[in-house]
């Protein structure tokens, strides 16, 4: 009994759709491992790459007993673990001497966020504000829908209104805007009124520490000499929403100013 000619169209078509669907999945999980070990820094990411190559092709099992750099925690051979004095790399070395003592560094290997270099205190930025998502919901402010069709998003500031804050909360909130590629951005704060609503007050805009030494100048004062802003909050006994502001990215200053006078312009806010 011969099969049909259609049947064998049809399964050699099936045939081809499951080769090019297991390709597809196999040049994904290449690319996201390429992309993992380039995030990491320091040098040699071909030579790194040669070697675990080898070790997947031809079964090296070297590497599972290798050294790991002190900083990027790659694998390394023994020669260059003691060339460089437990480091892969000249630079590695650099940066941890730069970094040891600081409570943001650009030593992040988690496999949940292959795209972000940043820790924060040894966990990763990118967990750290997932974590922070969940404890601290985002607030149902006026407005708020306005401004996120004109490129605005949440982003958590790591304070929150009763004062439980993170380690450094100004340099998690910069670090989370280098994380993202932000170098310019127009932000919005908001307030919260006496009866729990939520509104903005005051619009600006900065530059995170890609472009300003000193990083981001977001701050939540409360001295009415600090300008008009914090004389109606101590007017209306209100506080600052400090768990949540609302940032867009700007290609350059003016950009962002453009942006700070069309927000300012439009909802009647207060100039930073």
């Amino acid at each position: 009994m011969s099969i049909p000619h259609e049947v064998t169209i049809h399964t050699c078509q099936i045939f081809r759709w499951g080769v090019r669907l297991c390709g597809t999945y196999l040049i994904i999980r290449w690319l996201r491992w390429c992309f993992t070990c380039l995030r990491a820094p320091g040098v040699g990411f071909w030579r790194y790459a040669a070697s675990c190559a080898g070790w997947y092709l031809f079964g090296d099992r070297s590497l599972r007993r290798a050294h790991r750099c002190r900083y990027c925690k790659r694998p390394m051979r023994t020669l260059a673990w003691k060339k460089h004095d437990g480091f892969c790399s000249k630079r590695c070395s650099k940066w941890w001497r730069k970094e040891s003592r600081q409570i943001i560094r650009h030593d992040n290997r988690c496999m949940r966020h292959p795209f972000c270099r940043i820790t924060h205190a040894g966990v990763c930025l990118w967990c750290t504000a997932d974590a922070w998502r969940a404890s601290h919901p985002i607030p149902a402010a006026t407005h708020r829908w306005w401004l996120m069709l004109h490129g605005f998003r949440w982003v958590p500031t790591f304070q929150d209104d009763s004062g439980n804050t993170l380690a450094a909360p100004g340099a998690a909130f910069d670090a989370m805007l280098q994380s993202h590629g932000v170098r310019w951005c127009t932000y919005v704060k908001f307030y919260r009124s006496r009866r729990g609503r939520v509104s903005p007050l005051v619009v600006g805009k900065t530059g995170s520490g890609l472009v300003n030494a000193t990083g981001t100048d977001l701050s939540f004062s409360t001295d009415p000499s600090h300008g008009p802003a914090r004389r109606m909050l101590a007017a209306t006994r209100a506080r600052w929403h400090t768990t949540y502001v609302m940032v867009k990215g700007a290609k350059n200053a003016n950009a962002a100013y453009d942006t700070e006078r069309m927000v300012m312009d439009h909802l009647s806010l207060y100039g930073s």
